[in-house]
């Protein structure tokens, strides 16, 4: 979204509930930055589907390591809702007048629906389909703006001993951890 981490958390924090940063973390300096600020923790999604143990397919792990955060845009053509993809070639961004109108009416969620429907039939079908006209549609696949950050496919474990050896080298988070105990 167009707010910053430091923005949503000023603007969420008073409510007295954890708050947990999703987008735009992908390495132990965006961890390390959510937490400082104030942060009760991160979810990373794009991170986790460039490594070996996600069953993604190689290709859709490949564009998320290819790609810059210049190269993510969102569309709503999916889910009728916006979400973050990595831009490809025949891509688009609206979806069809006539549904940006039902998204629009009292129908947005019924068409919310129908979209999410089509979306999975679509998946299924490209999923089991080995034409040359699928490949092209199979290049139309979800990320985050933080795929900067994702430079190789590496085990889910070796991000994980990273992102924890980060924390615990972190001054300014021994001290948090340090003032919640007392």
């Amino acid at each position: 979204g167009p707010s910053s981490m430091e923005e949503m958390y000023d603007e969420l924090r008073d409510m007295g509930l954890p708050l947990i940063c999703a987008g735009g973390i992908g390495s132990e300096i965006e961890l390390n930055l959510a937490l400082e600020i104030g942060y009760d923790g991160v979810q990373m999604g794009t991170r986790f589907i460039a490594t070996t143990e996600c069953n993604t397919p190689e290709d859709y792990k490949n564009a998320i390591i290819d790609a810059g955060e210049e190269n993510i845009t969102w569309t709503n053509r999916l889910t009728g809702v916006p979400i973050s993809v990595i831009k490809s070639p025949g891509f688009k961004q609206e979806n069809s007048w006539l549904t940006r109108k039902l998204l629009r009416s009292r129908f947005k969620h019924t068409t919310r629906m129908m979209l999410n429907a089509n979306s999975f039939i679509r998946l299924k079908y490209l999923s089991r389909s080995k034409s040359k006209n699928t490949v092209k549609k199979k290049r139309f696949f979800s990320a985050g703006k933080s795929v900067e950050t994702v430079c190789s496919i590496e085990s889910a474990t070796t991000i994980m001993r990273r992102l924890g050896g980060s924390l615990k080298s972190n001054p300014r988070l021994s001290n948090q951890s340090e003032d919640a105990r007392e």
